[in-house]
């Protein structure tokens, strides 16, 4: 059974290569934005073999956000900890959507990220422009290719920016309003070259055949077409519709395609959550805003739709509070989707479930490998093969100004199906002495399916495999040990505080975990 060494997050550790080809599954949760305290959103995007992630960051103040990125491998390793700087100054708006779906496409060569720039007078704008739709190219090493741009103006506003590829160029949407009072809001569209290079025209018509559509999410499809899903809130009643334009700028669907059996406002089945094509048909998801079930509509080549009914949800999230509104964010993966979503608690949970309606994670992926305190929120993810990135905003070193973390796994390591899945118990002895101090910490009444046991002492020491292990503290101070134990994608971890003091036992109460 050969095994060998493997970085994850900047932590080296073993691999054991089974005779079955099973591969190590996921790395340790990592910081994104080390240096960056204060973001309030973040998106992510696949390239060919690493992710890139875009956040907003608010160190300068609320008043002056700024726009940073960093590309991060299926290793787990950032390229840029402290972040490449994309729109700042403190004129400037950059704002991302939340949940920040389809911000970030890649052609092959170069990321493209879009944003709503609302700065009182961006260069090139429209004069009666209350807000613009930006862009920037961004390579795979992290550099910026061309620095921000314009690619939607016009009287009035624009959000909603939604990009991805079409094999050819980059497509472009946005909810824009340029129409005033008279027509209410339309989605626009444009064409981005891959050197960056937009329609002279800085957005067409998509849908405008009715008052007030909202643009939810964009989908590739083949031969070049896309695919936008929309809330039609101009129809009576009100309903979720989908539209395709092709490679050469034709809108297939002029009055859009119905995807739901019944309207929004009978709230079964909520609002567009993700959306993907495979073998010329597209597949969206809807979420509902009145409990925990996602449902599945197909839209054939031929435009015939196969909707969901409010009896047939494809799975449900496990939660009580209504999925839409709490944050959950869809990925499409090769044969299905993957929902991440801040729990109740504070963690970051994950479920793959396929086209088909096969969960392979009934039990829920745990994101987040810190001890829960401190807020999560705000997961936005991408697949890359058979790996995915999920990004989160995090709390856990400062409630108050958050930082983005990060988790990479293997999506090819199918769920256990098992709900035994691993629960950490750790205890150590003793707790508290003076320098040295010889610990013994045993995770052996653990429970649950365990398969790998990770060991960090808090002290900058190596780091050891163990169901129980050894440790000698050298130095006074306090520390938190923690172990963390997997089953496959499944990981959990528990901690525990050390207090070296030269006085020794004891001497006032042990601080909570960091």
């Amino acid at each position: 059974m050969p095994s060998g060494l493997r970085t994850f997050g900047g932590t080296v550790i073993p691999v054991i290569a089974l005779s079955w080809g099973l591969r190590l599954a996921a790395c340790s949760d990592f910081p994104v934005s080390p240096s960056k305290k204060r973001v309030s959103a973040v998106t992510v995007g696949a390239g060919s073999d690493r992710f890139l992630a875009a956040w907003i960051d608010l160190s300068a103040g609320s008043g002056s956000p700024a726009l940073y990125c960093a590309t991060v491998t299926t290793g787990g390793l950032v390229g840029q900890p402290d972040g490449v700087l994309l729109s700042a100054g403190t004129a400037s708006r950059p704002e991302l959507a939340v949940p920040a779906r389809n911000q970030i496409a890649f052609d092959g060569t170069n990321f493209l990220v879009v944003w709503r720039d609302s700065r009182a007078s961006y260069p090139g704008a429209n004069a009666k422009a209350t807000a613009n739709i930006v862009a920037a190219l961004v390579g795979q090493d992290g550099s910026v290719v061309k620095g921000e741009f314009l690619i939607g103006t016009g009287e009035g506003d624009r959000t909603d920016p939604r990009v991805v590829f079409n094999g050819e160029s980059f497509v472009a949407a946005w909810t824009d309003s340029r129409g005033g009072s008279s027509t209410g809001k339309d989605i626009y569209w444009t064409f981005i070259s891959s050197a960056g290079n937009p329609d002279p025209a800085m957005g067409k018509a998509w849908q405008a055949f009715s008052r007030d559509q909202v643009l939810e999410v964009l989908a590739a499809g083949a031969s070049g077409e896309v695919m936008c899903v929309y809330l039609d809130s101009g129809s009576s009643p009100p309903c979720v519709r989908a539209s395709r334009l092709t490679k050469a700028g034709t809108v297939r669907d002029p009055l859009g395609i119905k995807l739901l059996a019944h309207p929004v406002t009978a709230g079964d089945m909520g609002l567009a959550a993700s959306a993907t094509s495979s073998g010329g048909d597209y597949y969206v998801l809807t979420a509902s805003r009145k409990d925990d079930n996602f449902y599945q509509h197909k839209v054939l080549a031929d435009g015939t739709v196969q909707a969901a009914t409010a009896d047939s949800p494809l799975f449900n999230f496990g939660g009580t509070e209504a999925a839409y509104a709490s944050g959950t964010f869809v990925s499409a993966t090769a044969g299905g989707w993957i929902a991440a979503r801040a729990q109740p608690d504070s963690s970051i949970r994950a479920k793959r479930v396929a086209f088909n309606g096969t969960d392979s994670d009934p039990a829920l992926l745990l994101l987040n490998d810190a001890p829960v305190s401190g807020g999560r929120s705000s997961p936005a993810g991408a697949a890359m093969g058979t790996w995915y990135f999920a990004a989160w905003l995090d709390g856990r070193t400062n409630n108050s100004a958050w930082s983005v973390y990060g988790r990479v796994f293997d999506l090819s390591m199918a769920g256990s199906g098992d709900p035994a899945v691993p629960v950490p118990r750790i205890s150590v002895s003793p707790a508290t002495g003076a320098p040295p101090l010889d610990v013994a910490l045993d995770g052996t009444s653990s429970s649950g399916n365990i398969t790998a046991w990770e060991w960090d002492f808090g002290d900058n020491s190596t780091k050891e495999y163990t169901a129980a292990a050894d440790h000698t503290y050298a130095n006074a101070g306090v520390y938190t040990a923690r172990l963390k134990v997997s089953y496959g994608a499944y990981v959990a971890c528990d901690s525990a505080v050390i207090v070296v003091s030269a006085g020794g036992g004891g001497g006032g109460p042990v601080p909570p975990p960091d």
